[in-house]
């Protein structure tokens, strides 16, 4: 059964002509605070089929059912907190243009690359907010930037994303270090698929997470 349906208001960070996968997992987490008193929840996977250019509906369901014969998603994801069971999609409306421009701000410093696609940094700050969603994602592709500066890639675009923590209240978290390993890469004609793992660490837990790019070659 679908539960509820929201109008997206997105918006492109810097230069790009597509939705960040970061302003996505913030309008997520927007959405569930609105929706439930959970402080955190866990997205066991979220697919990026292609790049959102448009505002639209995103859905939220109860059931997996519930997206079947629906055509043109962008992207779609499956929550879990506690007892709750959530699923969702999000679908553009080609008449609801995104006019917005924000600049971004990255809180990451001192990278260190200690492997293939491995490495770490710390953070410039020590009060945290939804732009830890940004920072986990440039933080990936800083690695991968540095392990592929001598292959001719284009574009790197994150594809998926799993076990994602997604929270709706940041005062009891203190991050102190953000690390990652590679898992899996795949190589093809068109580029590189990589699967990597992502260590967030709190002063008293780690988050795991994965993260899918995939590396487009220049042609």
């Amino acid at each position: 059964m679908i539960l509820k349906k929201f109008k997206t208001s997105f918006e492109f960070v810097d230069n790009q002509n597509y939705v960040h996968s970061s302003t996505i997992l913030t309008f997520i987490a927007s959405v569930l605070s609105s929706m439930h008193e959970n402080e955190f929840y866990l997205i066991k996977k979220i697919k990026f089929r292609s790049e959102v250019n448009k505002n639209g509906t995103l859905v939220l369901a109860n059931s997996f059912k519930d997206l079947d014969g629906i055509k043109d998603i962008k992207f779609d994801f499956d929550i879990l907190a506690n007892d709750i069971a959530l699923y969702g999609y999000f679908v553009e409306d080609l008449s609801h243009s995104i006019i917005n421009n924000i600049q971004s701000n990255y809180n990451l410093k001192n990278h260190k690359s200690n492997n293939f696609l491995g490495g770490k940094s710390s953070f410039e700050i020590s009060k945290f907010s939804d732009s830890i969603y940004a920072d986990m994602i440039q933080f990936n592709k800083i690695m991968h930037v540095s392990s592929f500066k001598d292959r001719h890639v284009k574009k790197i675009s994150n594809v998926m994303m799993q076990n994602v923590p997604i929270w709706t209240n940041f005062d009891k978290l203190d991050f102190t270090e953000i690390s990652c390993k590679n898992l899996f890469i795949r190589e093809s004609i068109d580029g590189i698929m990589t699967l990597n793992q992502i260590n967030l660490k709190d002063v008293s837990r780690v988050f795991t997470l994965e993260i899918s790019f995939f590396l487009h070659y220049e042609k």
